[in-house]
């Protein structure tokens, strides 16, 4: 039972650290777009069209970087009839099958008008629109890029910063023969360059693959 609960205990910590490395390029990622979004929206938008008898769908993704703010859409078009289904059917005709990639850039300066809900640095705006042969939704929000970047790197930069920490005080308890993990003495002897207990008797960590020869 020990063992099985060592092993998903270092598959945690795994899971943790690839959550934490990409939360990192996330963060570096936005700082770098920070200043090169400046006056411009560029994005990347994965979409899909269905169509079936009577009705048609159109469902989209998108990521865009919009004058220094991450803008973030989901969105979604049910269609009944009309110019639209027939333009959807004309994109599965031509190729629309499946997840279509898109990516585009211009200048584009930010309209702080264009939404409708605010707090603090924060925009977001829900909304459904209706129309005579079909409905389209929208999610959308945005944040500062700065703020993005400073919220995904805060908790990969401090695990990093108490690792380092951690493992220099491992060091230096080595160094003067302590446990890495409590600070107790394991010296077998008073002498200052003895022998070290392969096992602390304070707290029962193993040290033969640890412990440093003085």
């Amino acid at each position: 039972m020990r063992t099985i609960l060592r092993a998903a205990g270092r598959s945690a910590r795994v899971f943790l650290w690839i959550v934490k490395a990409l939360l990192l390029v996330l963060a570096v990622g936005a700082a770098v777009m920070w200043p090169v979004s400046r006056g411009r929206t560029m994005g990347v938008t994965t979409e899909r069209y269905t169509a079936g008898p009577a009705v048609g769908e159109d469902r989209w993704y998108s990521a865009i970087c919009w004058d220094e703010r991450a803008f973030l859409v989901r969105g979604w078009r049910d269609v009944w009839g009309g110019r639209r289904l027939a333009e959807i059917r004309a994109a599965l005709q031509s190729g629309g099958k499946g997840w279509r990639w898109e990516q585009w850039s211009s200048a584009q300066d930010w309209n702080e008008g264009y939404w409708r809900s605010r707090w603090g640095p924060l925009r977001w705006d829900f909304s459904d629109v209706n129309w005579p042969d079909g409905k389209s939704h929208y999610r959308e929000v945005a944040a500062p890029l700065w703020l993005v970047s400073l919220t995904a790197g805060a908790w990969p930069l401090a695990s990093i910063t108490l690792l380092i920490r951690r493992r220099r005080r491992q060091h230096r308890l080595a160094l003067v023969g302590c446990c890495q993990s409590c600070g107790y003495d394991l010296r077998a002897t008073a002498e200052a360059n003895g022998p070290l207990l392969s096992r602390c008797p304070e707290c029962g960590e193993e040290e033969n693959s640890k412990a440093i020869t003085l």
